[in-house]
């Protein structure tokens, strides 16, 4: 309970930090949010040797243009609907705190109408199924490009994932996905 409530209280810090970068930003860049959060949470001693992980995308819904960086984090899913193909969008940021220079790059996806970002946490890749077998980044690769089109795809990845561990989770699972409509 104790590292829960501190991880609430990390994250409403981090988001504190996202929303002062944010109003005092000339440009909006993934790659500039994550650097200026990480040396505000690298200068800060009260937080010193707390480390985190970070994703950011930003999404022009006018153009379709993604901008991704990532601190420590899993990378991106990125699923192009003409293509029925999944990939994954890889960062290579330092956990957010741990450096004065987190080496944070930006990516960018462009993104047609029907295609899609994922986000997610560890919880999902390393679901087990009753024999102990890990679900991995592959098998979600898999869920996310064999989800019929006119499926919610957050619905058919539940209830896949619900089928592979049998309902029985050992961390938490979030997913987030994103989709570019016309």
């Amino acid at each position: 309970m104790g590292a829960w409530y501190f991880a609430v209280a990390y994250a409403g810090y981090i988001r504190s930090a996202v929303r002062v970068i944010l109003q005092n930003a000339k440009e909006l860049s993934a790659k500039t949010i994550m650097t200026e959060v990480n040396l505000s949470i690298y200068h800060d001693n009260r937080i010193a040797e707390v480390f985190a992980t970070l994703s950011i995308a930003l999404i022009n819904n006018k153009t379709g243009i993604v901008k991704y960086a990532g601190a420590g984090d899993l990378p991106m899913i990125f699923f192009d609907t003409s293509e029925r193909k999944a990939d994954f969008i890889m960062s290579n940021g330092l956990l957010l705190g741990f450096a004065e220079n987190g080496d944070y790059e930006e990516s960018t996806v462009k993104m047609d109408p029907g295609d899609s970002i994922y986000l997610y946490t560890d919880g999902i890749i390393e679901a087990r199924d009753p024999l102990g077998n890990q679900l991995g980044k592959d098998y979600l690769l898999k869920m996310i490009e064999l989800t019929p089109p006119h499926l919610d795809p957050i619905e058919f990845i539940k209830n896949r994932m619900n089928e592979f561990t049998s309902m029985k989770y050992e961390d938490d699972v979030s997913i987030i996905a994103l989709k570019k409509n016309l």
